[in-house]
């Protein structure tokens, strides 16, 4: 079901396969030239991400690149990938523990 979708939106996904009953929900955000925060409403503290897609160019995004999960937003910590203040990101926050987001 999309709800909104863009800078600040997200989209929640489902399987309608049998058995699939986690929710996968796409956060989108824009990355920075720098280290440094990045808000994002629909991040909670305790729900990090598993990934980062860069929709820019559909390349997963290094571990370590973004990190600090807080509620409204992360910090992107390394730049080791270059500038990246150009790029959209999704990240992919999924309900490890029991089913429902």
């Amino acid at each position: 079901m999309a709800i909104s979708i863009g800078p600040g939106g997200y989209l929640d996904v489902q399987s309608s396969e049998v058995g699939a009953e986690r929710n996968v929900k796409l956060l989108s955000f824009r990355g920075r030239s720098d280290t440094g925060f990045i808000p994002q409403a629909q991040l909670r503290a305790g729900e990090p991400p598993v990934a980062y897609v860069n929709v820019n160019t559909g390349a997963l995004v290094p571990a370590g690149t973004f990190g600090g999960v807080v509620t409204g937003g992360l910090s992107q910590v390394d730049t080791g990938i270059g500038d990246l203040s150009g790029s959209v990101f999704f990240a992919v926050v999924t309900d490890t523990g029991s089913p429902g987001l």
